[in-house]
């Protein structure tokens, strides 16, 4: 792996572990798309290596 790709890998794992809630939302045209919505607020901090 390069090291990039596991440091995706590790923050994608890391996500599925949030708490989050189902919600639907109706888009401009009117199609209602299913998905999930985060329970609390999140701050990403990118690390310049």
């Amino acid at each position: 792996f390069y090291s990039d790709r596991l440091i995706r890998l590790v923050v994608e794992h890391g996500l599925g572990h949030l708490p989050f809630t189902e919600m639907q939302v109706v888009t401009p045209t009117g199609s209602v798309y299913s998905g999930v919505d985060f329970c609390k607020k999140l701050c990403g901090v990118s690390i310049v290596r």
